[in-house]
């Protein structure tokens, strides 16, 4: 088998950045005796509790994008309605600890800044390792665990978007510094500070009145598809899940828990997707659907591996840490790398012993699942590997000429099988990040890893024996 994409970071890829948005629903108690009638009553709940915030930050983005638009309008004023605008946001969705925001945003510009002045090397680095310390700090100074859980999603983009800056400049992709009007304008602007996604300061400036138009009905009816797809998933989460799935099987309980969790990213995913349509931030159309994608639930639910999965988790985020993390750390060795790659990205999220423990172990999962799969297709020849071959028109396998093909029936069952343990492993890794049954957030291990533990540990004990099987294969 060939070497050629052997070991690609794009086949793993991290987290979200939706755990600050957990709804509490008062008017509604969930119970054991959950039915059809109380599912319809609390989703009136979740909508009577969402609908408002939504409607305020749409309406917020739209403003944005008329400002924007204005040609006559100073790109000093239109930065700074960037910043009003994003700084408001924060007031509808978090209602303590804003002043983080602000806090995060200048004292990195500062630092950048000092890096600059002092023509440093290693921008990239230094700033990622600030980040982490900068965070760190906030969490341990910020006593009310509540409002720091509010703001790690905005804290997490604002030190993408300021190693990103770091990355460029360093690497002459950006001429200079922008200047901290535009800086700030970029960190707090409203399409992305309490959703997301990533959008890097090139897309960001490129919303001028050239290429900024009135909404056209298509871009109306992808921000309302993608708005439609968010209110969809809200309702699974926090209401229908629950009703589908009792407790009567102990597996059920552990992937409805799991699902739970992902229902609530793909409501943030969506729901993000739809303020940056809305306020006409530049953006590469990767479907004509819903315009722009941050994730594809599809194959999260219906995966082949765990490579799509974590790919499709998050694009943007999958391509900023490919660009700017894993590209800079492969010349310490592709697996260091990817192990470096999820340290990186748990430390950004802050002190989450659960969700560091999710990354490390998909990581090491998907590069096991990765390796083992690659190594049992080149013995047998079929397309089985992690990642779905290329057929041609005359069923041919392109991708690395395997003589087997998705065709027979026996490479359809592994391929299946394989399929079902990523399902079985997707909802071991998944309970660990749903809180929403025992709200824990302590820092001590044994209590952070209490659901897994209870599980047996079963997940890395059948990764273990995936690894086993590689090594006699390898043999």
């Amino acid at each position: 088998m060939s070497d050629k994409g052997l070991l690609y970071y794009e086949d793993y890829d991290i987290d979200n950045y939706d755990d600050s948005f957990e709804y509490s629903y008062d008017d509604h108690e969930l119970t054991s005796s959950y039915d059809l009638s109380d599912t319809f009553n609390c989703g009136k709940t979740v909508l009577k509790q969402i609908t408002q915030q939504i409607f305020y930050l749409i309406l917020i983005n739209f403003i944005y994008r008329l400002i924007r638009q204005t040609a006559l309008l100073p790109e000093f004023l239109k930065h700074l309605s960037s910043s009003i605008l994003g700084y408001l946001s924060t007031f509808i969705f978090f209602t303590n600890g804003n002043y983080y925001v602000i806090l995060l945003a200048f004292i990195s510009y500062g630092f950048l800044k000092l890096l600059h002045i002092y023509n440093v090397r290693r921008k990239g680095i230094l700033s990622i390792a600030f980040q982490i310390i900068t965070i760190f700090t906030c969490e341990i100074i910020e006593r009310d665990t509540t409002i720091w859980q509010n703001l790690r999603g905005s804290a997490l983009i604002i030190s993408m978007k300021t190693i990103s800056l770091a990355f460029d400049t360093s690497s002459n992709k950006l001429n200079k510094l922008p200047a901290i009007y535009e800086y700030t304008g970029y960190m707090l602007c409203p399409a992305n500070i309490v959703l997301g996604p990533f959008v890097s300061y090139p897309s960001y400036c490129q919303t001028s009145p050239k290429t900024f138009k009135l909404m056209s009905l298509k871009v109306f009816f992808q921000a309302f598809l993608n708005s439609l797809m968010s209110i969809v998933f809200i309702f699974l989460s926090t209401c229908f899940l629950n009703y589908l799935l009792s407790d009567d099987v102990r597996f059920f309980v552990t992937y409805r828990d799991a699902l739970i969790f992902r229902c609530s990213h793909y409501f943030v995913s969506f729901m993000s997707v739809a303020c940056l349509i809305i306020s006409g931030i530049d953006y590469r159309t990767s479907s004509d659907l819903f315009g722009y994608q941050v994730t594809r639930p599809l194959d999260i639910e219906l995966p082949r591996s765990l490579v799509p999965v974590v790919i499709s988790w998050n694009i943007p985020i999958h391509l900023w840490i490919k660009t700017y993390i894993f590209e800079n750390l492969k010349r310490y060795g592709k697996f260091k790398a990817i192990i470096l790659t999820y340290l990186i990205s748990s430390s950004l999220h802050g002190l989450n012993v659960q969700l560091a423990a999710v990354l490390l172990s998909i990581g090491i999962f998907s590069y096991v699942e990765f390796r083992l799969r690659n190594l049992l297709a080149e013995i047998l020849d079929a397309c089985i590997a992690a990642n779905k071959c290329v057929i041609d028109s005359k069923g041919c396998c392109i991708t690395k000429g395997h003589e087997f093909t998705t065709k027979l029936h026996w490479v359809k069952l592994i391929n299946f099988i394989f399929g079902v343990f990523t399902i079985v492993l997707l909802a071991y890794l998944g309970v660990l990040l749903d809180t929403s049954i025992d709200g824990n957030t302590e820092f001590s291990l044994h209590g952070n890893l209490k659901k897994w533990y209870d599980l047996n540990f079963f997940g890395h004990i059948i990764v273990l024996i995936w690894y086993i099987m590689y090594l006699i294969s390898k043999n």
